[in-house]
């Protein structure tokens, strides 16, 4: 269960700095309307949720953030008109945090499997899942129109388990920045 977690935990950990590298590899990040942003993570989300087949434990929805590896770099702009999520950072990106308790570790392949099944049936999305070194699912990653998937479970300390999935947009530059 130890080598699960710290094999999990390094494909994230990599993942994320993969994605972090590839702006900051450039340093320059594409302008774009927080709005349009927002509706195209949002979209996505709702896709997400109905690919699962279950409904989340908690859902936070689509919500605007500083750039995560521009953090140092962020100041505050002002909003643009008609932003329902009225972003106020130079660098931003569109996060979502979906969470589902499990009761038996049997039902996270199953929720794995629908996942990967139902986002790449559905079109556009690129979805696949890696398994750790014992052959058992450990997370599920993947892409669709510049938005990263990704999911990876962790026991809850209570005998069952959390499923986390994430989708995180590319990193934009608002146009009043």
């Amino acid at each position: 269960m130890a080598k699960h977690i710290l094999i999990t935990k390094a494909v994230l950990l990599g993942g994320s700095l993969v994605v972090a590298a590839s702006c900051s590899l450039t340093g320059h990040h594409p302008e774009e309307h927080p709005r349009k942003v927002g509706e195209r993570v949002e979209r996505l989300h709702r896709e997400v949720v109905s690919a699962l087949g279950r409904t989340p434990t908690s859902d936070s929805g689509a919500f605007g953030r500083l750039c995560v590896e521009d953090w140092e770099k962020g100041k505050t702009v002002k909003p643009d008109p008609g932003d329902p999520w009225k972003v106020t950072y130079n660098q931003f990106e569109f996060y979502v945090d979906i969470r589902l308790a499990v009761k038996e570790q049997n039902d996270i392949p199953l929720i794995y499997g629908a996942l990967v099944r139902n986002l790449n049936n559905a079109g556009g999305w690129k979805v696949g899942e890696q398994k750790n070194m014992a052959g058992y699912p450990g997370t599920v990653s993947g892409e669709k129109d510049d938005v990263q998937l990704s999911a990876h479970d962790t026991p809850d300390g209570r005998g069952g388990h959390i499923v986390y999935v994430s989708l995180q947009s590319d990193c934009y530059r608002h146009p009043h920045g």
